[in-house]
């Protein structure tokens, strides 16, 4: 296994305030997306009867400020008439499993675990270890993953994905030389446009997301391999890749992606 030392660059320091200003984000796209109201001031205008004291600007607070909702902030949001008969999961997105995962201190099997209890579908299956009754932690560190069961990981291009992949890269949970555990960070770099489209709530403040993920899975100059990309070039081309896809998935029915200015208002 990779030391912890080999993982991070010395410059890497990913503070609270961007994990806060992620959660805070994803609160408040699940707020905006069940009410349907995505403009800041009418958003404000539908809770402001179920927020006391009402404090101005709340939801430009929370996007830029990282304030996300307290519990009984979110208790009183949810008694709004308009969530009413919506399953409206503000407190998962406040405290998603995921951000523990970005977090710069290297997160412990308790967090592990309670990320990997969140991922479904088909990633789920592969990280089930039946013999031992228990999900992914364990079963990574008892064996090696192969190539194709990273690349089936990142097939469904979900959050899923990125959470499994995440905890493999960054915990090198795959018994193989320092340079092959660049594989699993390519393959998050790989999927990250489509994961955007996929979850709204991590799009709306993508570019930050991506600063939380660069430290924390690779060592800039490692990641200057012909077998892989250069990390610089494609995160030069990202945005451009971002933005063609945000227009095929605004033609679909399917998906319900925030307002095109305010991803490139909280994105600038």
């Amino acid at each position: 296994m990779v030391s912890q030392a080999m993982r991070y660059s010395s410059s890497s320091h990913l503070s609270d305030e961007n994990l806060r200003k992620l959660a805070a984000a994803a609160c408040f796209v699940e707020i905006a997306s069940n009410i349907q109201k995505w403009e800041l001031k009418e958003l404000e205008a539908i809770v402001r009867n179920q927020l006391y004291p009402y404090e101005s600007n709340y939801f430009f607070r929370m996007l830029t400020e990282g304030r996300a909702p307290s519990n009984k902030t979110i208790k009183e949001i949810k008694k709004v008439p308009a969530l009413k008969g919506k399953r409206c999961c503000i407190k998962m997105w406040r405290d998603h499993k995921f951000w523990s995962l970005l977090k710069e201190q290297k997160p412990t099997e308790i967090e592990i675990d309670q990320a990997l209890n969140a991922v479904t579908g088909s990633v789920k299956k592969i990280i089930w270890d039946k013999s031992a009754k228990t999900f992914g932690p364990r079963l990574l560190r008892n064996r090696e993953l192969t190539d194709r069961e990273m690349k089936l990981l990142a097939t469904p291009q979900n959050l899923s994905s990125l959470i499994s992949l995440t905890v493999i890269a960054r915990e090198g949970y795959i018994n193989r030389p320092t340079q092959d555990l660049l594989y699993p960070a390519y393959l998050i770099f790989n999927i990250f446009p489509e994961v955007m489209m996929k979850c709204p709530h991590l799009y709306i403040r993508w570019k930050l997301l991506i600063e939380c993920l660069k430290p924390i899975l690779i060592q800039p100059e490692d990641f200057f391999i012909e077998k892989y990309y250069n990390l610089d070039q494609y995160l030069e081309i990202l945005p451009l890749i971002i933005e063609k896809l945000d227009a095929k998935y605004r033609k679909s029915e399917n998906y319900t992606l925030p307002p095109k200015e305010l991803i490139e208002r909280y994105n600038s």
